[in-house]
């Protein structure tokens, strides 16, 4: 566990950036890598062996930076919604839904454009939705495990150029 710690400090650090509304749309392409180019760098600075560090391990640091800021990110905009009852999704939702319909796609996205208004309803309503809530996971973890995992790798570069 304590191997994992600078990866743990920096993908939360990542989720408290990703919260701030005008960088929460760089979050998984600039501060998701960067958090875990940081935290291999870190984690390099306290190991004291001087062995280059492999690509396994850049890839480890890099996915649970990249799930660590996920998770939290996810939750601090899940309790922001709450509290708010809106967000970017119900915001945008009546321009998504007008070019959509533009495109005439068929009766499938109609029922999908059903569901979508159901959960910005609930969303203005309780201010919390249980699929959202699924979604919104399920996104961050992707994205930003992926990104984080090409952080850890660009990370392990940058210090094994050093030693």
């Amino acid at each position: 566990m304590k191997k994992y710690l600078p990866a743990l400090v920096c993908g939360f650090g990542a989720s408290v950036i990703t919260t701030v509304p005008g960088l929460k749309d760089l979050g998984c392409c600039l501060f998701v890598p960067v958090a875990a180019m940081l935290s291999v760098i870190l984690y390099k600075r306290t190991d004291n062996s001087i062995l280059k560090i492999e690509a396994v391990a850049a890839v480890g640091f890099g996915f649970v930076t990249g799930v660590v800021a996920a998770f939290f990110a996810s939750c601090f905009d899940i309790l922001i919604t709450f509290i708010a009852r809106s967000n970017e999704f119900t915001a945008a939702l009546p321009q998504t839904e007008s070019m959509i319909k533009s495109l005439k796609l068929g009766p499938i996205v109609d029922e999908s454009l059903k569901m979508l208004k159901n959960i910005a309803a609930e969303i203005s309503r309780t201010g919390f939705s249980p699929l959202y809530t699924v979604f919104i996971f399920i996104s961050n973890l992707i994205t930003f495990s992926i990104f984080g995992i090409l952080g850890g790798l660009i990370g392990m570069l940058f210090v094994n150029k050093k030693t």
